[in-house]
């Protein structure tokens, strides 16, 4: 079996349902691994048995008690990974942090009112004591401890308002690695971080089937290709606006990628002309779109064809009701920390991506929230950043609604170009080319031209939505 399809084919191990009471299978699992390679952060390599016995040295310390609520602001070191497993082992709810500054550790502490702070960035057990806040604890995390599980608490990247915290279950999230099948070990990119639904997944896959994670800290296009160069890697996970950046920057053709056997892309819409330019450009390569979101973790998924945005989400219920996909997942949340509503309906959760359906098939139109209205008409704008992007001069553009007194809306378009163009041809230039496609309601009325950053810290598209920024999913 080739390290592609035996990545493919992960979520294929047979379900087990998990023990209540004895989790230390986790620490078994990553025993058996040895010596292996497990991390690459930076110069150093850390082996399957230093996270074990750096999970060991957690289990007999006294700061980590029972049902635990713990901020672990971290690395990819053995410390920090030693320290998720004793707390997966303990029945504890972690909030993972990576190499955040003490602002963002300060908000994360005010809302979720844990038990501990961990600082482990430096590879030192160190843990501080919070004080105990005069509110009681969250109902959510009471209903948790009565499940008898543990349990992952990820904030949302950001869309409009306020981040939200979201509680899932550890030990759902990590069922289906109970029962272990042997396959072929892999080589995988740590590019998303384990504060990120994505990374988390990643991270947790490699300690429990035995591949090696090398650390991407430096995440520049030429920085990534270099690591994929030196390290051999096999897999890497990402996103659209990264693989996109790639492409301009052509350092994929400096550097030997044959290594590399599998792209996974998920987190926002991918573009099809992206994706066609990917694949011409790395024929070796499988491209497989996945699909989670923090509300339910990564889902099993199978791409149509290497170029089709098509997707099929297995092994787990759902349905499109009015265009909108609707999951029902074991592994979905609990519900939001800082928000009172009910996100579930029965057990399903409502994911706001507008799709299309072709059988068994879905493709992802785009956020709901995102669809911007033109008298009665809806535009899709990934649809739009699409068609944009086949411009040479554009090397991505972010499509949002404008106010307008007649029309409710129109459709604005932010430009991102690293060259020197003059706004008004380049206005002229691209209105020319989309009358000559568009239906005249999804041409864009309003240009903005920046040549600065276009992209969030998880490498997602800044979007504008009624003048404000969001980052997508």
């Amino acid at each position: 079996m080739s390290v592609a399809t035996s990545y493919l084919t992960i979520y294929e191990q047979p379900k087990k349902e998990a023990n209540p009471v004895d989790r230390t299978w986790i620490l078994d699992r990553v025993k058996q691994f040895d010596e292996t390679l497990a991390v690459v952060e930076e110069d150093k390599c850390i082996t399957f048995d230093a996270i074990a016995q750096s999970a060991h040295n957690w289990l007999t310390n006294e700061s980590i008690t029972e049902r635990s609520i713990i901020v672990i602001n971290g690395l990819f070191n053995a410390t920090t990974l030693g320290l998720m497993l004793c707390a997966y082992i303990k029945q504890c709810t972690i909030v993972p942090l990576f190499n955040s500054d003490a602002t963002h550790v300060d908000t994360i502490i005010d809302t979720v009112h844990p038990d501990l702070l961990c600082d482990t960035r430096d590879d030192i057990m160190y843990c501080s004591t919070i004080a105990p806040f005069a509110t009681t604890k969250p109902a959510l995390l009471k209903q948790l401890n009565t499940l008898g599980e543990s349990g992952l608490i990820l904030y949302s990247s950001g869309s409009t308002g306020t981040p939200k915290a979201i509680l899932l279950s550890l030990d759902k999230l990590l069922q289906r690695y109970q029962v272990h099948k042997e396959h072929p070990t892999s080589t995988i990119a740590g590019f998303l971080f384990f504060d990120h639904i994505g990374g988390f997944d990643v991270l947790m896959q490699c300690l429990m089937t035995g591949c090696t994670l090398v650390s991407m800290t430096k995440r520049t296009p030429e920085d990534v290709c270099q690591a994929i160069e030196k390290h051999r890697i096999n897999v890497l996970p990402t996103t659209p606006t990264f693989l996109n950046m790639v492409l301009i920057n052509r350092s994929y053709q400096r550097v030997d990628l044959s290594s590399l056997t599998v792209i996974a892309y998920g987190s926002e819409v991918m573009p099809q002309a992206t994706l066609d330019l990917l694949q011409q450009a790395l024929p070796h390569v499988t491209l497989k779109q996945t699909y989670g979101m923090s509300e339910l973790g990564v889902l099993p998924t199978e791409s149509k064809a290497g170029n089709s945005l098509w997707l099929k989400i297995k092994k787990t219920d759902y349905k499109v009701q009015d265009g909108v996909l609707w999951v029902k997942s074991p592994t979905a949340m609990l519900g939001y920390l800082n928000q009172d509503h009910a996100p579930l309906n029965d057990g399903w959760l409502c994911t706001g991506d507008l799709v299309e359906q072709q059988g068994d098939y879905i493709r992802i139109l785009g956020r709901q929230s995102t669809v911007i209205n033109v008298a009665g008409e809806k535009v899709f704008p990934a649809e739009i950043e699409a068609f944009l992007l086949q411009i040479p001069f554009v090397k991505n553009s972010s499509v949002w609604g404008k106010k307008n007194p007649i029309t409710g809306k129109i459709v604005a378009a932010t430009i991102y170009t690293d060259e020197e163009v003059d706004p008004k041809q380049a206005k002229k230039h691209i209105l020319d080319i989309c009358k000559r496609t568009l239906a005249p309601y999804k041409i864009p009325r309003h240009f903005e031209f920046v040549n600065e950053q276009y992209h969030s810290e998880r490498f997602k598209k800044i979007n504008k939505i009624q003048g404000t920024q969001t980052s997508g999913k």
